[in-house]
């Protein structure tokens, strides 16, 4: 990944960490940059896998999850460059 794209990620992934701490969810970042899940999310005994991707207010997304994600359960978030969050709940690869 090239600086400006790392740093656009680092941004959806901190935006859509304040957009889930809101709801009331604890929230913890993968450190490895490697990783197959972006965010785990937990409220109520209710655990979940967040892969954030970044896009364009006015581009559809076609991003999907890859085999090891659809396995391991990992919801799409896309976060737009308004910052609005949207949960797809896509979980299909």
């Amino acid at each position: 990944m090239g600086k400006n794209t790392d740093l656009i990620g680092a941004w959806a992934e901190a935006t859509a960490s304040a957009h889930f701490m809101k709801k009331g969810w604890d929230v913890f970042v993968a450190l490895n940059p490697g990783s197959p899940i972006d965010l785990v999310i937990v409220k109520d005994g209710v655990t979940r896998y967040l892969d954030v991707k970044y896009r364009r207010s006015r581009r559809p997304s076609g991003r999907k999850l890859t085999e090891e994600q659809v396995a391991l359960g990992v919801e799409l978030v896309h976060v737009k460059d308004t910052g609005d969050v949207i949960e797809t709940g896509r979980k299909l690869a």
